[in-house]
């Protein structure tokens, strides 16, 4: 008879050890970054022929690390994969960052670049002449001592492109570009060719 209550004691008790382990909780600590953020940084102004750099500091933040950048569009940019490329753009642009890191996601961001004409650093060119200025409706570009290709580009005060022609210059060569339908007011020429960069004032009224 007691062996039997003992057998019963026991099977209490074993159950009641089964009860309590059940009831335990176990927790799993997973430790995962914040969300990947990307920062193509503050929008800002620069002259026509100058360049500043863009991006954040840091252009990429949380995420997986192992960052990868992409920013367009590439035009005006020294180099699209860098985290802060320089960029000289000619007329007003919005750049967009993309940043990818080591585990694919991904995460985009906007700067905007606006650009003027600076007439304080306008200065004539040493290899053509351009007149009339101030004109009425044409100018007349002679290039004294320059033979290559060029481009004749023209953009208004807020850096705006008005007209582009790319032309074959030979040494003594005049070209007559008419620019009879723009406003009244201030414009910038600007000439790029291999062998360098130049930009001019002129007044039309």
């Amino acid at each position: 008879m007691k062996s039997k209550h003992l057998y019963l004691v026991l099977q209490i008790l074993l159950l009641s050890a089964i009860s309590v382990h059940s009831q335990n909780q176990y927790f799993i600590n997973v430790n995962q970054p914040l969300s990947l953020t990307a920062n193509a940084g503050q929008n800002t102004s620069i002259a026509i022929g100058t360049g500043t750099q863009i991006g954040g500091s840091p252009s990429a933040a949380n995420g997986y690390g192992g960052y990868l950048y992409s920013w367009d569009p590439i035009t005006g940019l020294n180099d699209p994969s860098l985290s802060n490329p320089i960029a000289s753009p000619v007329v007003t642009t919005t750049y967009t960052l993309h940043v990818t890191d080591s585990h694919g996601c991904a995460a985009e961001s906007q700067v905007t670049i606006t650009t003027y004409v600076d007439i304080d650093e306008l200065t004539d060119f040493d290899f053509i002449k351009i007149y009339p200025n101030p004109t009425e409706n044409i100018l007349v570009f002679n290039f004294i001592s320059f033979s290559g290709l060029v481009d004749i580009e023209i953009y208004d005060v807020l850096g705006c492109q008005l007209s582009i022609e790319h032309y074959k210059a030979l040494q003594g060569d005049q070209r007559i570009i008419d620019i009879g339908n723009f406003a009244n007011g201030i414009y910038m020429v600007l000439l790029r060719s291999d062998q360098c960069t130049e930009k001019k004032m002129i007044l039309k009224h």
